[in-house]
């Protein structure tokens, strides 16, 4: 049973790295927008505690 799972979870990572060059730089640009965009979302609530005096 676990040597079944192992095997599809191998075959799933192999498709989706057979994928991969054909997408070329979308995912880098997509993580990097995602990571900026919760860098702003977390600055911005940062900003938002210090206004209000909290911790």
């Amino acid at each position: 049973m676990m040597t079944s799972f192992w095997n599809g979870l191998g075959d799933m990572f192999t498709a989706i790295l057979s994928i991969m060059p054909t997408l070329g730089n979308i995912p880098n640009y997509l993580s990097v927008f995602v990571i900026a965009a919760f860098f702003i979302y977390w600055t911005r609530k940062l900003v938002i505690f210090k206004r209000n005096g909290e911790s």
